[in-house]
């Protein structure tokens, strides 16, 4: 019996784009809880900011809305995008495992402060 050639030394693994993606996709979904969850904390400051705009709408309840929730859409916007931003290294760095735990700590820090600003913000509200 002949034993099987040496392949040599070993070739580097290709770089697959399936396990990025799904790392990306992941950070992408914890982005819309994320989002809302700004986009609630923001209510009370976005209305406060809002009171000479809104009056000058008299009651019109659709307009308010649209004017609150355009408002609102900026953060929740912006917060939304953060997730995405802190997973580049982690979905395409060269050492995924390198970034992983710093990814996902950085996201959990960016859900936490919204828990932070919505309290804060709905406390200021209701003890107004």
């Amino acid at each position: 019996m002949s034993a099987a050639p040496d392949p040599g030394p070993a070739a580097p693994a290709p770089r697959r784009l399936l396990p990025r993606l799904e790392r990306y996709v992941l950070a992408h979904v914890s982005g819309y809880p994320i989002a809302f969850l700004w986009a609630m904390a923001a209510i009370p400051l976005t209305i406060h900011l809002s009171l000479r705009d809104l009056d000058a709408l008299h009651g019109d309840l659709p307009a308010i809305g649209q004017l609150i929730v355009r408002r609102l859409a900026w953060p929740a916007a912006f917060v939304f995008a953060l997730p995405h931003v802190l997973a580049i290294p982690w979905a395409f760095g060269r050492d995924p495992a390198r970034y992983r735990r710093r990814t996902w700590i950085a996201i959990a820090a960016v859900a936490a402060a919204g828990v932070v600003f919505g309290a804060v913000s709905w406390l200021w509200l209701f003890l107004r």
